[in-house]
């Protein structure tokens, strides 16, 4: 089915996900979670676990379909490095910094 995501707006894509998922996990209050999963729910795990293994949906893209986004994603890319240029999003530096200390944080 066709995925978008907020970080990368305007891009949409099919991407194959698995149907129904089984998830054994923790919620933020330490309560067991052991469950099945079908439909928009699976998918919607599946995107969001893969957000936090650092995969975007167009990771899972086909090469031919991904090389029609292309375009779409430079512009993107453009547009970011030009925010930062012009100050209103921070340096590749002051961002590895700011990951070293939240990994050193939450690791």
């Amino acid at each position: 089915a066709e995925e978008g995501c907020l970080s990368l707006p305007g891009v949409h894509a099919n991407v194959v996900r698995a149907k129904t998922i089984h998830v054994h996990a923790y919620d933020i209050n330490g309560r067991e979670i052991d469950a099945d999963f079908g439909g928009y729910d699976a998918r919607i795990l599946q995107h969001e676990t893969d957000h936090l293994n650092g995969v975007l949906f167009i990771d899972r893209l086909r090469p031919e379909v991904m090389r029609e986004h292309e375009p779409a994603l430079e512009l993107l890319r453009t547009e970011f490095e030009s925010r930062q240029r012009q100050g209103g999003i921070a340096q590749p530096e002051i961002l590895s910094q700011q990951l070293a200390k939240w990994e050193r944080r939450y690791a």
